[in-house]
Formats: C-alpha cells, sequence, structure tokens
C-alpha cells in the first residue's frame, strides 16, 4: 500500500501562483484566460515533474492473492470457464504458482497480462485528463519564486468547496500506490471499464492516480482540480465559479511586481466582473526568511 500523507488541516482557501509572459510580443494567456473568468488546466504531460500523473501501481498483492487475481484479471477474452480449467491443470500448485502459469498462458495466447492491461488503460485515460494546480500556503518563498517568476507574479486567493469531486487533496510517499490504495468508485468503473468488457470511461474527477506526488514535493501542499479535457488538446479553459466548487476573492502581487503589471491583473479581474476582490502585497521581512502578506494600497 502506499505510505503517503495527506495534508492534516482543511484549508479555508487555496491559492494559484501565476508569472507573466516575458515576451512583451505575446499575448499573456493567463491574463487573457483571467479576464475571460477562467483558469487554465493543462495537460499532465506539460508538468515539469516527469513522474507526475505517470504512476505505474503496485501489482504484488495481486500476484500473491489468487482470489484478488481472478477477479481482476477476468473479462471477455478470459472467461472465468477458462480460468477455472487453468486451475485444475496445476491443481496441486500454491496461489503464486497458479497465477503465474496464468500469466504465460496469457502471453503464449497472444493476449495481455493484467498490468499490461491496467498500464494501457491508465495511458489512455491520462491523455483526456486536465489539471489545475493549487495551494494550501500563499506565503512560500520556493513557490513565489519558482510559479510566480522569482516573487514578480501574482497569486489568486480562491474560497472552494472541499466537499466538491473535482477537488482532491494530493498525497504525498515515497512508493507509487497499490490498487487498493484509489478511491472505491475509481477501482469499481477500473474494472468495469477493461476487466469485464465496459465501455464507459472513468471521469477524471474520480482518478486519484492523479493525487499521487514524491514527499520531496510536499512543501507545496497541493490540491488539483481535475477535469476531463478533449483529446489532442493542450488543455481546457475553466470557469472559476460554482460549477467547480470555486470563487475568486482575492490577489495577491509578489515583493518585485511592478506596479504596471499589478494593473494589468486588475484590469482582467475587472473586464471579468469579478466582485468584491481584495488585493494584498507580499513583503519580504527585514528580520527572516519570509514573506509577510499585507493590504495592496493603490
Amino acid at each position: 500500500m502506499c505510505d503517503g500523507q495527506t495534508h492534516s488541516e482543511q484549508p479555508q482557501f487555496l491559492y494559484k501562483y501565476k508569472a507573466f509572459s516575458k515576451n512583451v510580443t505575446d499575448v499573456d494567456m493567463a491574463l487573457a484566460t483571467l479576464s475571460k473568468g477562467k483558469l487554465w488546466a493543462s495537460r499532465p504531460g506539460k508538468f515539469n515533474d516527469p513522474f507526475d500523473c505517470q504512476i505505474r501501481l503496485d501489482y504484488s498483492i495481486y500476484f500473491e492473492n489468487l482470489a484478488l487475481y481472478i477477479e481482476s484479471v477476468v473479462d471477455d477474452d478470459l472467461p472465468l470457464s477458462e480460468i477455472n480449467q487453468i486451475k485444475m491443470n496445476c491443481k496441486y500448485g500454491d496461489d503464486k504458482s497458479i497465477i503465474q502459469f496464468i500469466e504465460l498462458h496469457l502471453k503464449s495466447s497472444g493476449k495481455k497480462s493484467l498490468q499490461e492491461k491496467v498500464d494501457e488503460w491508465i495511458d489512455n485515460h491520462s491523455s483526456a485528463a486536465g489539471v489545475i494546480s493549487l495551494s494550501e500556503k500563499n506565503d512560500n518563498l520556493l513557490m513565489w519564486a519558482h510559479y510566480a517568476d522569482y516573487h514578480q507574479g501574482y497569486c489568486l486567493k480562491l474560497a472552494f468547496n472541499s466537499e466538491f469531486p473535482c477537488i482532491k487533496k494530493v498525497i504525498y510517499g515515497k512508493h507509487y500506490p497499490s490498487l487498493i490504495d484509489l478511491n472505491p468508485s475509481f477501482k469499481k468503473s477500473l474494472r468495469k471499464k477493461f476487466l469485464v468488457g465496459g465501455t464507459e470511461r472513468v471521469d477524471a474527477s474520480q482518478n486519484d492516480l492523479f493525487c499521487y506526488k514524491s514527499k520531496d514535493w510536499e512543501y507545496e501542499k497541493e490540491w488539483r482540480l481535475l477535469v476531463d479535457i478533449d483529446s489532442g488538446s493542450d488543455g481546457k479553459e475553466i470557469p472559476i465559479d460554482a460549477s467547480y466548487g470555486l470563487n475568486l476573492t482575492g490577489v495577491i502581487f509578489g515583493a518585485r511586481t511592478s506596479e504596471e503589471n499589478k494593473q494589468s491583473v486588475i484590469d482582467a479581474i475587472n473586464k471579468a466582473g469579478f466582485e468584491n476582490i481584495s488585493y494584498e502585497q507580499a513583503i519580504i521581512q527585514n528580520n527572516k526568511f519570509a514573506v509577510k502578506i499585507i493590504p495592496y494600497l493603490k
């Protein structure tokens, strides 16, 4: 099983760190999207962590428990009657021996093993998922540096509905998860999809595979908004509203954000029609390695 940890407290707000386009001749896509009252959900393949959303499950428990293995591997190509015949042919073997025999039978008959089926399904499903990464923290120095262009960007303050199914807390650990670590609705749909010949695709909001990361990223205290995107696209614009459990309540400017860029954010928010937005400013503290969030006075 996965040894990951979830965040211990329920945050009131989530934050989205943003940077400005560095090419003055380009349209700032983040601001253009914000001016429409939306955020951009990216395809996971665009992330900076090559392990992110590229998880391969730990199948060891399935190759130690014959009943669990059979439940998972039976499908239209390998009916239960065929499995039972294989069991009869090696009735004196233990669970592991029978499982190994079934795997050899699958390979010799040109059929895919359990792991091959799952991996193929995950790859296909991942290509149609979009992710918006959010954080519990608005004062993390590394995140201001990495995601807000060395404190020259800004940070959106979002109230959110933690019960909304699209918004999930990231789990951090040292090892990949086992299938039994995933939520029950995902496991049920997973089996229905490729283990019993179903045709439905699991909605991205139910896919916990996108919410496991290495403990090295734990400082980000990340939450994720998961959505389906069209095949072949790089991502999808998502409205910042109750339909996705989000409400924009404020903006925090970085310690190095220029006044010109601050005004461009304010203009984009006004164009989008957001109301009652608070504006704050991150400032560098004099006596320690930290920033302090104070009201922004225009």
